[in-house]
């Protein structure tokens, strides 16, 4: 673990109450980010579905260069 500028480590017992507190907490951050997965794969094809419908009604866009100055 890096804290402050240098790098320390800290051994536990697998009795440690910290343990088992460090491995509940990355447990949970684990099944979040499982969940928060599973409902993008959901939300974003359906976003991604209604903004190719709304493409055609929307007016054309023209590209600006780069290379030009106002």
């Amino acid at each position: 673990m890096k804290t402050g500028g240098g790098i320390s480590e800290t051994w536990l017992t697998p009795d440690c109450p910290a343990l088992a507190i460090t491995q509940i907490n990355m447990e949970e951050g684990s099944k979040r980010v499982r969940e928060q997965d599973a409902w993008a794969r959901g939300v974003f094809p359906a976003a991604h579905e209604r903004l190719r419908k709304a493409l055609p009604r929307c007016p054309p866009v023209l590209p600006l260069s780069l290379s030009s100055t106002p």
